[in-house]
């Protein structure tokens, strides 16, 4: 015969509520390792894209409009539609899922002033500058049973003009 123990009759439940708490918590931390993943290579897209950008623009005879074109190519992870070719002064002011892209020459000097228009070649005006290209892209990571945080993501890339 099959003695019946009341001592745990208590506890019944006990590993249901256990496992809400620690799953929620193991959820919450593997999306966020998801969403910061994300983040990061979205990042790292947008430093890749600027740098292609300003390898094209140190080349002579390269107008603006050419360096906006490589760099909306060469974005994969974000859509290169939605970077338009003038930033604000401050890109954190963007709304969600835009980005810019931003042209800058640095003159020997060291002093940075931006490049505009689409006729403009940037490397053809100055001998010894550099083509300074910034992609900005607003973005947000959003973990379930967390806020949600809005970033500014960017890259810059730097080449030094060709004769």
């Amino acid at each position: 015969m099959l003695m019946r123990d009341d001592r745990f009759k208590g506890e019944r439940g006990v590993a249901a509520v256990e496992f809400a708490i620690v799953g929620s918590l193991l959820f919450l931390i593997l999306f966020g390792i998801v969403q910061f993943g994300i983040a990061l290579n979205r990042s790292q897209g947008l430093q890749a894209a600027a740098r292609e950008g300003a390898r094209l623009g140190a080349l002579p005879g390269t107008t603006v409009a050419t360096i906006g074109d490589r760099v909306r190519e060469s974005v994969s992870i974000v859509s290169g539609a939605s970077l338009s070719p003038t930033c604000p002064a401050n890109p954190s002011s963007m709304a969600l899922d835009e980005g810019c892209i931003r042209l800058q020459r640095r003159s020997p000097g060291g002093s940075l002033t931006p490049v505009n228009g689409s006729a403009t070649k940037p490397c053809d005006e100055q001998s010894g500058a550099t083509i300074v290209v910034s992609v900005f892209y607003r973005s947000q990571i959003a973990v379930p049973l967390w806020k949600s945080q809005n970033l500014t993501l960017s890259g810059e890339g730097e080449f030094a003009c060709e004769a």
